[in-house]
């Protein structure tokens, strides 16, 4: 037979025992949700950093593409500036290549504008030629007053010369000797009355630093 051994406790040690027992669960409690709220707040302070470096990263982005955007939208507008810049050139230099032919068929077409004309071209050739013989051909519209007129002019010259007209030439006036031509017909000479003309619009539209 097995006798138990009766072990006698008093009350106030049992309570001093449940009294530590329950200051060690407070005690735990308080570590664990110390531990809690830190961890907490570690979490809650991680996400507002991740949260500002996403919204860099998005704001960098977001700048990154308006510029690309602002960048496209410049170029586009150079693009299209300098296309229509290129058709009011072209279209100007059209019509001022129009106007320029336009005013030379008209001064050809007067008595006194004709005269200077080809007074000038017999001048230019008179300086040239040495007295040799002189072929002077004038084209279409070429006036009889101003026929006349060379005639006239050219009596004092020391040389042979003569003078015709033909309808089916270009206007203006062609000067031969020996083998040399003078063409002061209108068609070869409005390449230069356009280029001066151009040049001198050139320097309206876009007047040099002196200018401004």
């Amino acid at each position: 037979m097995i006798h138990r051994q009766q072990v006698d406790v008093e009350p106030q040690q049992v309570a001093i025992f449940l009294d530590k027992i329950a200051r060690d669960r407070d005690r735990e409690l308080q570590n664990i949700d110390t531990q809690k709220h830190n961890k907490i707040a570690q979490l809650r302070g991680e996400a507002i950093a991740q949260s500002r470096r996403i919204h860099h990263q998005a704001a960098k982005l977001a700048r990154a593409r308006q510029s690309q955007k602002h960048d496209r939208y410049l170029a586009t507008i150079n693009a299209e500036l300098r296309r229509r810049h290129w058709r009011l050139l072209t279209d100007l230099q059209r019509r001022v290549a129009d106007a320029v032919w336009a005013r030379m068929m008209q001064s050809w077409n007067n008595p006194q504008h004709q005269w200077r004309w080809c007074r000038q071209w017999l001048d230019a050739a008179r300086s040239r030629c040495a007295s040799l013989p002189l072929q002077i051909d004038l084209g279409r519209g070429a006036r009889s007053d101003v026929c006349e007129k060379i005639n006239a002019t050219m009596t004092d010259y020391p040389g042979q010369f003569e003078l015709q007209t033909d309808e089916s030439a270009p206007e203006g006036i062609i000067i031969r000797w020996a083998d040399h031509m003078l063409d002061g017909t209108l068609r070869m000479q409005h390449p230069q009355l356009l280029e001066n003309a151009l040049r001198r619009i050139t320097d309206i539209i876009y007047p040099g630093p002196e200018a401004r």
